[in-house]
């Protein structure tokens, strides 16, 4: 079950997800070549404050793709706010503060 889920998380990726540095105009590519394989790891180190390794592999799986995922779409929202330096780092200041509290609250088992 997990090769399957993989397979697929890495199609979706590779496929479905669009590149994030899009809005940033003719050299998204360039910028997406040397700074988009940051995600993988980035994402892979992020799963870990939400899933413990090794559990449900399955499940691992697929939070990795989630949280990949969400990169991608915040990382997408920041490049979309560009010249706004302000707004792209209340984006992401926004979204590193409401990770650290989900991460808290899963670590804690409030939910």
């Amino acid at each position: 079950m997990y090769r399957l889920i993989y397979i697929i998380s890495f199609l979706i990726r590779q496929f479905l997800l669009p590149n994030p540095f899009a809005p940033m105009g003719g050299n998204a590519e360039i910028i997406n070549l040397l700074v988009g394989g940051a995600f993988v790891p980035l994402s892979y180190f992020m799963t870990g404050f939400i899933y413990d390794k090794g559990s449900v592999p399955a499940i691992g799986s697929i939070l990795f793709l989630v949280v990949y995922a969400i990169n991608t779409g915040v990382t997408y929202l920041v490049c979309l706010a560009y010249p706004l330096v302000w707004l792209m780092i209340s984006i992401g200041a926004a979204y590193f503060a409401i990770f650290v509290f989900l991460s808290v609250i899963i670590q804690k088992n409030w939910i």
